[in-house]
């Protein structure tokens, strides 16, 4: 299984184990309309900003610590310099980015056994767009699920045969299965009932002008 890199100034540095977590920030440009059925909200691009990656020494100890502190220590200096971005690259998911070394936050203790440590990063660019495709998925799908949107009268219509088993916010969804209120009807009451009149407030009685 290949393993994640960093490439920077002719020199490679590779991840003994790949990283425990890798993170990042980004920031979508949206297009939003209100319209009567609702919020449009239109993706039309996204820039990623910040890289996160978290790993650890494992068995490579001291040693390994050692490398990677080398390393991003000549990569920090190099680009605050005038440098080029160095590259990160991991082939398991196919993400590619060039990247300027930011932090390299670590601490130890006398029963830390990992040694985890956190390479922080700026996203310069996303090289083969993976990681952008990636995230306007994953922000497509949370859409989908109903996060951030709202049932109202103007896109759920009343008698919508769908409508009664959609989530909804701040009460428990309806249950599709509980029995429905009967159809009204048009049945004329029975011979010799008085006709019903409607109740006014008694400033709003028969007679008096509104």
């Amino acid at each position: 299984m290949a393993l994640a890199t960093i490439t920077h100034g002719g020199k490679s540095f590779q991840f003994r184990t790949n990283p425990n977590s890798i993170r990042w920030t980004y920031t979508l440009n949206t297009k939003v309309e209100e319209t009567y059925g609702g919020r449009v909200v239109q993706i039309l691009s996204c820039n990623m900003d910040d890289l996160v990656v978290t790993a650890e020494a494992g068995g490579g100890g001291w040693e390994y610590i050692h490398a990677v502190a080398l390393f991003m220590r000549d990569m920090l200096f190099d680009q605050r310099s005038g440098g080029e971005p160095g590259t990160f690259s991991y082939p398991t998911r196919g993400w590619e980015m060039d990247v300027y070394a930011v932090n390299f936050p670590f601490k130890d203790a006398w029963n830390e056994v990992t040694r985890e440590f956190t390479m922080q990063f700026k996203i310069q660019e996303d090289v083969n767009g993976v990681i952008t495709s990636d995230t306007i998925a994953g922000e497509i799908e949370r859409l989908k699920k109903g996060i951030e949107y709202e049932h109202n009268d103007f896109n759920t219509p009343e008698g919508d045969p769908g409508s009664s088993a959609w989530p909804t916010f701040d009460k428990a969804p309806a249950d599709p299965n509980a029995p429905k209120d009967p159809a009204p009807t048009n049945t004329p009451p029975p011979a010799g009932t008085p006709p019903k009149i409607p109740s006014l407030p008694p400033e709003q009685g028969p007679g008096i002008p509104r």
